[in-house]
């Protein structure tokens, strides 16, 4: 099953989008605290829903809490289990071993059925489908990828919300019989009031409202882009021109592109691209924008990027009745270097 993870952070569009996506992840997140609290805030008079600073504050408490409950090993059956347990920040919000699968449940000693995911760069993962086409914007909208996206390996879910919920009652994780018995560990636990607080209204009485707020403010805390997507690595930095590889690097770089070698960036997308032979300053190279303008100004219309290869990207356009692949070579002064009409314009 092809899992679209991290990597699709290393590609041209996102690299350039990066703060943008933690900006949409912060809107998400708002979207999904004014959920949780739409039917029981107070607005002000005269108007309906939340106003833009209740739904900011709503989105603060949520992260605090869903931080708290993160590391909040009481809420198992062992106490001494936490979603941190597995999902380790310094380790990527993975393991900190090398076990093949992870031991949970009641006595700490139940063997999980699958290894544990990051649950970094999950703000890219696609909904799950079975047939899965790129879009025009990214690649060849006609070829099928078959089984791709959602979330814990088998993309059983879409949603971190959802997500959230199977390890709390796993037997091999944190081991609760059910949604009720989290709730009871969350009120013995002291966080009672601070669901209250969030969801707006007493949750002693409603275990399934004290679950419902619990997962939410975990979703919301997973938004936070500074830790869940930072987009921090050397290979960002090279990517946005603020970093240089090492000889060795380039040389690794260069075997993961290559199409005569390891043809890796094939399938996993590396970075602007490389001819093989020349180092191309990222700062020589032109931007998605500046191809599409160049493209444009050729006289195409309705014009999609696919993935780059080495210094040169293919282009899909539509000229007259016609549909064209432009191949276009983006650095070291660029320009269109080869169109072949595909066929006819739908």
């Amino acid at each position: 099953m092809k899992l679209i993870t991290g990597a699709l952070g290393q590609t041209r569009a996102f690299h350039r989008v990066a703060i943008f996506v933690g900006m949409l992840g912060l809107l998400a997140a708002a979207a999904n605290a004014a959920d949780t609290a739409s039917d029981t805030a107070s607005a002000q008079p005269g108007q309906g829903g939340m106003s833009r600073a209740a739904v900011h504050q709503q989105v603060l408490a949520l992260t605090a809490l869903g931080r708290d409950l993160f590391f909040e090993p009481a809420l198992s059956s062992s106490g001494k289990m936490a979603c941190s347990t597995c999902h380790v920040p310094a380790h990527a919000f993975g393991p900190a071993n090398a076990l093949p699968v992870q031991l949970g449940g009641a006595d700490l000693k139940q063997a999980g059925l699958r290894a544990v995911p990051s649950l970094k760069y999950l703000q890219v993962v696609p909904s799950f489908t079975q047939h899965f086409f790129d879009s025009e914007d990214d690649s060849d909208e006609s070829i099928d990828n078959g089984p791709t996206g959602g979330l814990m390996w088998d993309g059983r879910v879409d949603r971190t919300l959802d997500q959230a919920k199977f390890p709390l009652t796993s037997p091999f994780e944190m081991d609760n019989a059910d949604t009720g018995a989290v709730a009871q560990r969350l009120a013995k636990a002291g966080y009672d009031e601070k669901l209250a607080t969030v969801a707006g209204k007493p949750v002693a009485d409603d275990p399934d409202l004290a679950f419902d707020t619990a997962v939410k403010a975990l979703e919301v805390f997973q938004q936070d882009y500074k830790l869940f997507y930072p987009y921090s690595s050397k290979f960002d930095a090279f990517l946005a021109g603020k970093a240089k590889l090492t000889p060795q690097e380039a040389r690794g770089l260069d075997l993961f592109d290559r199409e005569d070698k390891g043809n890796c960036a094939s399938c996993h997308i590396s970075r602007r691209g490389n001819d093989g032979t020349l180092h191309i300053d990222p700062l020589l190279c032109q931007t998605d924008y500046q191809v599409r303008q160049a493209v444009a100004a050729a006289g195409f219309h309705n014009i999609a990027l696919n993935a780059p290869v080495n210094s040169h990207i293919r282009v899909r356009a539509t000229k007259g009745h016609t549909v064209y692949l432009i191949d276009y070579e983006y650095c070291l002064g660029g320009g269109i270097v080869g169109i072949t009409p595909l066929r006819a314009a739908r």
